[in-house]
């Protein structure tokens, strides 16, 4: 903001703002780094209208940037077999299938999944007492990630003596390993949630909401529920598997004109 000068913040102007972000934009920033920075404009315009440096915002009229939304990626159950077969033959085999076995159990974050202490690990489920915001659940564990806990030793009060960092160097290298691209933690809560919303139906989304822990209203849930209803559609659409080229290329079958005598 040194650029402004002394005085009443006169080059602060809608000018000055809409050539800032055409420059940004010029230079290949993504929309939404645009878009942070008019939130960051705009907030400094209040600041500077709440100090009376400015009767208006220089930002008025100027349209927000829109910021494409872009469809979730999550992996196939192809995709994930192949990456429990590269964690099966890893050297550290029984840690790497748990792992993937607990990011899938209702999309654990990896803050949460770092997080588990031998306290939270009950039977069939696991009490997550480290959410996101602080909040709190319980998710169930499947068969396999309950025997692969049995069999863990308990060194220490933590399930997994690793950083969030850690488990995505490991998940990276897995990936690279199975051939799927950029293989990360989050990437299998999407891909839980995104298989939970396909066999459960789009009406589950409340359950679901509850068994992962978002909140009301998360826009994360409304990218969810949108991508999975095309999913859905597009599925329908080979299921009904219409032949539209082949039936136009196939001409109509004559028929005699009312006054010739058929045969």
């Amino acid at each position: 903001m040194l650029r402004f000068g002394e005085g009443p913040l006169s080059d602060f102007n809608a000018s000055f703002c809409r050539r800032l972000m055409i420059e940004r934009r010029q230079l290949g920033h993504r929309p939404a780094t645009i878009l942070t920075l008019y939130g960051a404009l705009g907030a400094f315009a209040r600041w500077c209208q709440q100090q009376g440096y400015l009767h208006e915002s220089p930002l008025r009229g100027i349209p927000v940037p829109k910021v494409p939304v872009e469809r979730h990626r999550f992996l196939s159950l192809d995709e994930l077999a192949r990456i429990w077969l590269a964690a099966k033959e890893s050297r550290r085999k029984p840690e790497d299938n748990m792992l993937i076995l607990l990011l899938l159990a209702q999309g654990l974050r990896a803050t949460e999944l770092v997080s588990i202490r031998w306290i939270d690990v009950g039977g069939d489920r696991l009490f997550v007492a480290f959410g996101k915001g602080r909040t709190q659940r319980t998710v169930l564990l499947s068969e396999p990630a309950q025997r692969l806990l049995e069999r863990r030793t308990r060194a220490g009060p933590r399930v997994f003596a690793m950083s969030t960092a850690a488990l995505r160097d490991r998940l990276l290298v897995l990936g690279k390993a199975a051939k799927v691209p950029h293989v990360h933690p989050h990437l299998f809560r999407h891909t839980w949630a995104s298989h939970f919303l396909l066999a459960a139906g789009i009406e589950a989304i409340e359950a679901m909401r509850i068994l992962g822990g978002w909140k009301a209203g998360s826009e994360m849930l409304t990218r969810y529920a949108r991508s999975v209803i095309e999913e859905a559609a597009l599925s329908k659409a080979r299921a009904v598997n219409l032949d539209l080229f082949s039936t136009a290329a196939t001409p109509p079958a004559s028929r005699p004109a009312p006054d010739d005598p058929p045969g």
